[in-house]
């Protein structure tokens, strides 16, 4: 793995965060690549909640179609939001 992989995974997970005001964190099940755990404050509606997951899924899935080893860095990582 080079250190491109991890600063793109940084990016795209940031974007996620941009466009998701509400998510405040989430979970990648370890060993596999599906969500495992997706946490918004306040808590949304059920609709708008799939939307943020789908969103979630959307970005990392296009990234590890472009490349496919960044799939084993998010594996088992919780990504938070971070506030300044």
């Amino acid at each position: 793995m080079t250190l491109d992989c991890e600063s793109d995974l940084q990016a795209c997970v940031q974007d996620v965060f941009r466009r998701c005001p509400m998510l405040a964190g989430f979970a990648i099940k370890p060993g596999e690549f599906e969500l495992d755990d997706v946490t918004c404050y306040p808590q949304p509606p059920e609709d708008v909640a799939r939307a943020v997951r789908e969103q979630i899924c959307e970005a990392l899935g296009n990234l590890v179609n472009e490349q496919p080893e960044v799939a084993l860095l998010m594996t088992g990582r919780t990504f938070v939001r971070t506030f300044h």
